[in-house]
């Protein structure tokens, strides 16, 4: 029976209605049932002696069955009695509505018993109450239940753990289902890892010497061995898919020295030596044969823009064109701005494409483009339609790439013949998602601000406050400083209790604030409006903006110092973060006000909000480094929702953890590399097994998803 090609209606014990919770739960074929992983284990190994047992506390006793009766209680319920006995000691058990054991038990069979025992009626001696059973006669073979370290896992509906122990002993044992090793001899070597099929052995029913708490841990041998596995496919599809990359004809930029000094000294500001040296890999990647495929990353403020823009420039000075996608019409609008700027006196011909503006001026727009007039085309999903036809595209910029699908990211890419590409985030990626997630490109990361930004103040305070936080607000302004005010939604809703933007604005506009100039901005207004709106804040003619979380990304106006966020403990980490990064810009001092919803008193540790809460925004308030947030915010999420779980595009583990098993991912990441640069490696026996192996890794994780 192989394990991995068996669907689990094959097996003992598994009926149609189980069949259909097990599905439920993505349980289909044998390898599903044997990756379904204890959540905790039980040292059975054991018995103490009766007299021994302690109320309340759950143990292992072992004994004759001297004595055993059935009845039916009052409330028609079965209830089956029995005594054993050991050494002279007798403990009474009760099992309730489980008939069937009367057929099982038989008196003079000696059981291993594991539960909770506490005193009898009347004081009358120890009694346990349905506990887990293991009836050992010489013909049974090995306990399943008791004497030994129990694996327990979490309950499927109409299945317990102590079924699912069963089945899964049954598949491994009786049935022995064939488990063929899958890693190559030359790793396991290497890494001094067990087979697989004694890694899944172990992992169900460890041997009676495996360690406890290395197993509760995830630090066994046997955790290892599986989660080792796991990284290793996917780095080593990863591996592959980026080596083919690298043997694909491209673009091939002349990025002449000359052409590099003029681009390097676009910008009125000093480049950090963080950006040069990411300008230098992407200058490489220029005037390789080959396409770029890279991932710039860098937080809030380090200057990731400006980078692409001066690619986007040699791009365009070499007689191509680029274009950069924005998620927002807000943000495509800043960025078109920032290259106005940076490519005056240049001429480059730069359009902005956007749905507004193709109502306006759609045929003028595409005509440009597809006539090559245009060298910088920056837009939002609109450039992806059908109509916008490039000349010769060369370069494909996305900005904060994880709010595009992947067919929109490819869609895009389609419209040049094999165009280099930069994906940018804002959010800064851990290193263990940037390989999973991002392995197959290559990674740019500017980890230095530029000079001059100043560190913002994080204050946490709770709207029991707010008179003194609007105090404080005042005094900013009447120095001349700006302020956001960040609600978490638009409307109001009798399903929340948020405050809706627009119900803030206009207590702040026509009550609180009314000797200032209030106005509201959120991503459902017309897009003349919103520029009207931006524009007069960025000339200082707003004083306060309230808005969503549509300027999380993208506005700049130096003159804003005071970030005050409502009900800051809806919004997740590295949105606080790309929240603060729209202050301390400016040459003053700044701070990050984060509302907290305020409990009956008002104090923070007592507030009525989730312990996940809490830990995000102590961690807002004491650190100021992205990527340090968002390490602590990829251990509080988890990797789906830190990526956003509809383009996240992370592959799908089974055992396998980014956070606590960071170590055997950078074991993993160099061993692939290490493998296939192995002489002959490609046509050895164990090479054969690992890519068949690879192959179906791949289908099943990284077929449907594209960097």
């Amino acid at each position: 029976m192989f394990f991995n090609k068996t669907p689990v209606k094959f097996l003992k014990w598994v009926g149609s209605t189980r069949l259909e919770d097990l599905k439920n739960q993505g349980i289909e074929m044998i390898e599903d049932l044997l990756y379904y992983m204890p959540i905790r284990y039980e040292d059975r190994r054991n018995p103490i002696r009766i007299n021994k047992l302690k109320p309340g506390e759950a143990a292992m006793v072992t004994g004759k069955l001297t004595n055993l009766s059935f009845k039916k209680t009052k409330s028609r319920m079965t209830m089956i009695e029995a005594i054993i006995e050991n050494d002279g000691e007798f403990l009474k058990v009760v099992w309730f509505n489980q008939p069937y054991l009367s057929r099982q038990l038989k008196q003079g069979d000696i059981l291993w018993l594991y539960g909770k025992a506490d005193y009898g009626r009347y004081g009358a001696g120890f009694q346990m109450n349905s506990p887990d059973l293991e009836i050992i006669r010489a013909a049974d073979g090995c306990a399943i239940h008791t004497g030994r370290i129990v694996p327990v896992y979490r309950q499927i509906k109409n299945t317990g753990t102590k079924m699912l122990r069963r089945i899964i002993y049954n598949t491994l044992f009786e049935h022995n289902a064939e488990i063929n090793e899958t890693l190559p001899a030359a790793i396991l070597r290497k890494r001094d890892l067990i087979p697989k099929d004694e890694a899944l052995k172990r992992i169900h029913f460890p041997d009676s010497e495996d360690n406890p708490a290395d197993l509760i841990s995830r630090r066994s041998p046997m955790h290892k061995r599986l989660i080792y596995e796991e990284f290793l496919m996917m780095q080593a599809s990863l591996y592959l898919m980026k080596r083919k990359r690298r043997t694909e004809p491209g673009i091939q930029f002349g990025v002449s020295q000359e052409l590099k000094i003029k681009a390097l000294s676009l910008p009125s500001f000093q480049l950090t030596t963080s950006q040069k040296k990411v300008l230098d890999e992407i200058f490489a990647d220029m005037s390789s044969p080959h396409p770029m495929n890279r991932l710039l990353q860098g937080d809030v403020g380090s200057g990731k823009t400006a980078v692409a823009l001066i690619a986007a420039y040699v791009a365009i000075k070499s007689g191509m064109q680029a274009a950069l996608m924005a998620p927002t019409e807000i943000l495509a609008e800043q960025h078109y701005k920032t290259a106005s700027r940076l490519f005056d006196g240049e001429n480059i011909e730069i359009s902005l494409l956007t749905s507004s503006r193709i109502t306006k001026e759609g045929n003028a727009l595409h005509g440009s483009i597809r006539s090559g007039e245009t060298g910088l085309v920056i837009g939002t999903h609109a450039l992806i339609q059908e109509k916008v036809v490039f000349k010769n595209l060369a370069l494909v910029i996305i900005d904060e790439q994880h709010r595009f699908g992947v067919e929109q990211r490819k869609t895009l890419a389609q419209k040049g013949i094999t165009p280099d590409i930069i994906v940018m985030t804002a959010t800064p990626i851990p290193r263990s998602l940037a390989l999973t997630a991002f392995g197959s490109l290559d990674l740019s990361v500017i980890d230095k601000p530029p000079a001059g930004r100043k560190p913002v103040e994080t204050i946490l305070t709770t709207e029991r406050k707010k008179d003194e936080v609007f105090e404080f607000v005042r005094k900013n302004i009447l120095k001349g400083r700006q302020a956001f005010v960040v609600c978490p939604v638009i409307q109001g809703s009798e399903k929340t209790d948020l405050k809706a933007a627009e119900q803030i604005f206009s207590i702040l506009k026509n009550d609180v604030f009314k000797d200032f100039a209030v106005d509201l901005l959120h991503g459902k207004m017309k897009s003349e409006l919103k520029d009207d709106i931006m524009h007069r804040f960025s000339t200082g003619k707003t004083d306060i903006l309230v808005t969503t979380t549509v300027i999380e990304v993208g506005i700049d106006v130096p003159n804003a110092s005071i970030m005050m966020i409502e009900h800051s403990e809806r919004f997740g980490l590295s949105q606080l973060h790309q929240l603060r990064g729209r202050i301390g810009r400016g040459a003053h001092k700044s701070f990050c006000i984060l509302m907290i919803s305020a409990a009956t008193d008002g104090a923070y540790l007592e507030l009525e909000i989730t312990e996940q809460a809490k830990e995000r925004l102590k961690i807002m308030r004491d650190s100021a480094d992205g990527f340090e947030i968002a390490r602590k915010d990829l251990e509080i999420r988890g990797p789906g929702e830190f990526m956003g779980t509809r383009q996240s595009g992370m592959p799908r583990f089974k055992i396998a953890n980014l956070v606590s098993d960071y170590d055997i991912l950078m074991e993993a990441y160099a061993d692939a590399a290490w493998f296939f640069s192995l002489p002959q490696i490609e046509q050895s026996p164990d090479y054969k097994v690992f890519i068949k192996t690879l192959r179906e890794w791949w289908k099943g994780n990284i077929v449907s998803r594209t960097n």
